[in-house]
């Protein structure tokens, strides 16, 4: 049996509200640094290894108070450990609201 065509999908339930390549979802995979903006503010640095999984989950411990007129900005790297030193970086030099702690130099050579 032939899978059915994407034009068979499409006529049952209309256009995709979004369509990535597989391209788009190896890089929204990778290890991830992301920001909430709200109203030009930062309120939260957040990394992942699991790329933008982590910050869309339902239940973020912080992004599930988001609104519909806030941003959440994205950078994907492809090691860890410099997603690790760009989150340490912008949380020590932004003092985001929402994050609990300002992480230190030491705690960036633990986790590299």
């Amino acid at each position: 049996m032939l899978a059915p065509s994407c034009k068979d999908l499409e006529s049952k339930i209309g256009s995709p509200q979004e369509m990535l390549t597989g391209d788009e979802v190896l890089q929204m995979r990778r290890p991830t640094v992301y920001a909430w903006i709200r109203n030009g503010e930062v309120l939260y640095i957040g990394r992942s290894i699991h790329g933008a999984a982590r910050p869309l989950e339902h239940n973020h411990h912080r992004i599930k108070d988001i609104l519909p007129t806030d941003f959440l900005y994205i950078w994907q790297f492809v090691e860890d450990a410099d997603a690790i030193k760009l989150e340490i970086s912008l949380i020590a030099d932004l003092h985001p609201p929402l994050n609990r702690y300002v992480p230190s130099v030491q705690s960036v050579a633990q986790e590299v």
